[in-house]
Parts: C-alpha cells; structure tokens; sequence
C-alpha cells in the first residue's frame, strides 16, 4: 500500500471525525510538510491521548477496471474504520468513516447504504516480525505484518460512481513492536506518526482561507503562496454514524497561481488540476469581504464541486499559522 495516499487522507479524516466528535487518530506514515498547520495539531494532540484499546492499524487495497482505488484501513487506537476511493494518482479522496472492530486478527464495520467491510486476516507463513537491535523511534517502533484479508468487502459509491466487491485481498496490520510496547512510558500502546515541522510554517508566507459550516457539513479551501503554491479543498459531513469526506490536494504548482496584495484587500488563486477556475477575495473600506468566481474541484463522485460563493468566510494574510478554522 502506498504510504504517500493513507498521507493524503489524513487531514480528511481528521475534519471528518470533528464532525462525528472521534479523536482523530494518525496514520502509520507521515504527512505531508505542506498539510494545514491546525490539522498536524489536532493529530498531535490525538496522540497524546491515552487509550486502553489496542494500538493496531489493518489495511488493505484495490484497483477497480475503470481506474478507481480503494484503501481500506482500520485504527484500533479508536474503533473506526475508513475507505479511501482515489483516482488518477489520488489527487483528490472521497472519504467515508464508520465505528467499528479492528484488531490485528480482524476489521469490521458497516457503513449503511455504502456496503460493509468483515474480513480476518491471515498473515503470510514466513514472517517472523524480528529484528535486530530495533530502535524504539519513528518507523523503528512499529512492524508490518503483511498477508491476506478474507471475508467480505462490498461498497457502492453515491449514485453507483464506484462499486467494488471482494473476497480476499492482499494487506499488512501495523502495531508497535512488542519490545517498543515494554519501553513506551505510561503504558500507554498506540500508533503515531513523525509529525513534520519542516517547511514554510515559520514564515511569512502569503495565504488565503476560505470556509463554511452549518450544522455538521463544512467546506473548505486553503491557498498558500511561497516559492511553490500548494492548495487544499475538503468538504465533510456527518450522516448519523457515518461521516462523509471529500479531500484534494496539490503541492508544488506554480507560484504565480496564488497572489495576495500587500495592502490585503484583494487575492486571487487559479490552481491547477484537480482544481479548476479561479476566486477573487476582495475587502471593501466598509469591512465588506467578498469570495467569488468560477473556483471548483472534482473529487470522485462529486465532480465540480464550487469552492466559491456568499456562505464562505474567507480571510488572506501572511501568516497562515495564525489563521484555524476549528
């Protein structure tokens, strides 16, 4: 499995667990340098929180003929299991989590008119899991089972866009290494990753923010302009026990799609691919700020989804650490 996608569907599931009152929890690879700083935090304080459930992470994918991949992956840490669906390189993620059962020998849990996921594992006969001198840090403190999962996993996406159903499929379970759960201070046994401090966050880098919420449905974009423009859009919704999330991400485009003025009344952004169109931020003398264009993005099942329009509040600036949404 690709650790760079799981990457990407972290700040998604982070939003989308807010919406479902879940801690979030991290994934066993680290994100991205360019994630949003007020999504690294909220994972960071996940990991401090103890738990008394089991530290272990099963997942698994697959390829569809008409090029949509899925991701399935459980967090024992706290009881939910997520399907990822990403196409075309997994730019964009649509999202979806459900309460559940994971542990190293199973993953369970039902997402309503989606499908289900109920497979057991069955790891391969020549892993051993030893190694010598391991050092209980980073990607050292934990080990990967890999093998097969069998049972059922069916899914169906909004209006039949994706649908999949599977008996077996290849995996890994991660967990923290036996010698590593003797050393962790507190007892506390759970799964974490490096969170990246690396980056542009210290500087005074231009930005712009736009969102909205009501109720448990959000939207929002982020824009952030330095030697590189990197962007973000997610969506998230919460239906009952179920959450919903739309993710894209785009690192490393041209600079230039991304103008703030010095005088922080007006910015325009145009990212690339997933994104398409442009938006404009204007502040009037009056306080009166406007977010508008043509400005959207196309997540697997929702294509063209605008990121533009009156119920955005959207804010520009040099310091995009300073600005949270949550």
């Amino acid at each position: 499995m690709r650790g760079s996608t799981i990457s990407r569907l972290l700040p998604a599931v982070a939003t989308a667990l807010m919406a479902l009152a879940i801690p979030a929890a991290a994934a066993a690879s680290p994100p991205s340098s360019l994630l949003p700083p007020q999504l690294r935090q909220s994972a960071a304080r996940s990991e401090e929180r103890p738990t008394s459930r089991p530290a272990v992470q099963p997942e698994f994918s697959l390829k569809t003929r008409d090029g949509y991949e899925f991701e399935v992956v459980g967090l024992g840490s706290v009881g939910t299991a997520f399907v990822g669906v990403t196409r075309n390189g997994g730019k964009s993620i649509t999202g979806y989590a459900a309460r559940g059962t994971v542990s190293g020998e199973r993953l369970q849990a039902d997402f309503g008119k989606f499908g289900k996921v109920a497979m057991r594992f069955r790891p391969s006969a020549n892993w051993t899991g030893v190694k010598s001198h391991r050092i209980c840090r980073g990607r050292g403190r934990y080990v990967s089972r890999t093998g097969t999962f069998v049972g059922e996993f069916r899914f169906r996406g909004e209006d039949g866009y994706v649908s999949v159903a599977v008996k077996r499929a290849k995996g890994r379970v991660i967990s923290v290494a036996a010698k590593c759960r003797r050393e962790q201070r507190n007892g506390r046994d759970r799964l974490s990753f490096e969170l990246s401090q690396s980056g542009t966050w210290g500087l005074e880098v231009p930005f712009v923010e736009a969102r909205w919420r009501t109720g448990v449905s959000a939207t929002e974009f982020i824009a952030i302009g330095a030697d590189h423009a990197a962007f973000y859009g997610g969506t998230e919704e919460a239906w009952g026990d179920l959450a919903v999330f739309h993710s894209a991400f785009l690192e490393k485009a041209p600079a230039k799609d991304v103008r703030v003025g010095n005088a922080l009344t007006f910015a325009r952004v145009s990212p690339p691919p997933p994104f398409s169109g442009t938006a404009t931020f204007r502040a009037a003398p009056d306080g009166t700020r406007t977010w508008t264009g043509s400005l959207t993005v196309n997540f697997p099942g929702a294509e063209h989804y605008p990121l533009v329009g009156p119920q955005f509040k959207a804010a520009i600036g040099f310091k995009p650490e300073l600005f949270l949404f949550f």
